[in-house]
């Protein structure tokens, strides 16, 4: 796998796509942790040789360069892919689906990808039982504190159910909690990267009208 001076020996397929055949190593006597992007990088994987996709970045827990992203479409290395996939499974071009500007393509491919987005999957783990918030995003500790100034029935309730809560665990022992992490039950730190596309059925060979194909373009990408 590796060369004389140490550096990776790349494999390709036979479309040119190189094979990722190396796992990262770790020490099993450390706990896992979340697997974070680096933010100040990640605008290369959305710059192609024809446009640059909107994306959005989160940053977490105040780290500035190192969280999640959100796009409006696909990164750049999988544009070429879904390009391939989809001059194999598109109808068949005849004179009624020829661009006259582009005679090898038909104006409409069947399958586009519209958005992408990666996070770590711990957090799932971290947000609100009853809620897509998290714990430290919900103001308990506050709203608790200010509910001493409640003058109407009402707010008054909603203050002891929330002094409650705080009495019982704060929210920051809750978080603890959430992300324990131990043999019985390992903590899933993975970074997850989705891809969400639309399918035009109509514009599919159909050859590949059946659920069986929609399975492997999901595990394609």
């Amino acid at each position: 796998m590796l060369d004389e001076a140490g550096s990776p020996v790349h494999i390709y397929t036979e479309d040119g796509f190189r094979i990722q055949r190396r796992l990262a190593g770790h020490n099993p006597n450390v706990h896992p942790h979340g697997v974070l992007l680096d933010l100040r990088d990640v605008g290369v994987l959305f710059k192609s040789e024809d446009s640059a996709t909107p994306f959005t970045v989160y940053p977490q827990a105040g780290l500035v360069t190192a969280g999640h992203i959100q796009a409006d479409g696909l990164v750049a290395p999988y544009l070429p892919l879904l390009q391939e996939l989809n001059s194999k499974v598109r109808v068949p071009l005849d004179d009624n689906n020829m661009d006259a500007d582009d005679p090898d393509m038909a104006t409409d491919v069947p399958i586009i990808g519209i958005s992408c987005q990666a996070y770590n999957a711990v957090m799932h783990n971290t947000r609100g039982r009853c809620a897509q918030h998290h714990d430290a995003q919900r103001g308990l500790v506050t709203a608790a504190l200010a509910g001493g100034f409640a003058r109407t029935i009402s707010n008054t309730r909603t203050a002891r159910i929330l002094q409650t809560q705080c009495k019982n665990r704060l929210p920051h022992l809750e978080f603890k909690q959430k992300i324990a992490n131990n043999n019985d039950h390992p903590l899933d730190c993975s970074l997850r990267f989705e891809n969400t596309f639309v399918i035009h059925m109509d514009r599919l060979n159909p050859v590949y009208h059946d659920g069986g194909f929609v399975s492997y373009i999901a595990f394609a990408f």
